[in-house]
């Protein structure tokens, strides 16, 4: 592959990644179930970023939302420490009102105690060009 190829190639991606950071204008969404006494679900393998978790009634009625999850902020290990005995949703099971990102999973809050339907909103994250007939895809 040409030197030019590579350095268009590097602009692309760069470009690709800015958009991926600022505009999220590749914004999707999966679904999966939850599973009673199950606090932790991996993301996407494709997203670059959480944007909302919701539970929605199911995936052949997904325009019906039950509720919106709020977000935890992104904690140290004092501020999780401090939830989880100031705070009973932290060691409990129950209706989901909250999540956290923690690596690459979504922790749910409190712990669900039945099986419903989550929706992740991401933005995906895109593919490297690599090859002079690469284009961008997601």
């Amino acid at each position: 592959m040409s030197q030019s190829v590579n350095a268009a190639n590097d602009r692309v991606n760069g470009l690709l990644l800015t958009l991926e950071n600022d505009i999220h204008f590749s914004l999707i969404s999966a679904t999966r179930p939850t599973i009673a006494g199950t606090k932790r679900y991996g993301i996407p393998v494709d997203a670059s970023a959480i944007q909302k978790v919701e539970i929605i009634e199911s995936t052949t009625n997904p325009d019906n939302v039950l509720r919106v999850l709020e977000s935890y902020p992104f904690p140290n290990e004092s501020w999780l420490n401090h939830q989880s005995v100031s705070h009973s949703s932290f060691n409990s099971n129950g209706v989901p009102t909250h999540f956290l990102l923690r690596q690459k999973e979504i922790n749910l809050y409190p712990t669900p105690d039945s099986v419903e339907t989550m929706r992740i909103w991401f933005d995906q994250r895109y593919a490297q060009l690599a090859s002079d007939t690469d284009i961008p895809a997601a």
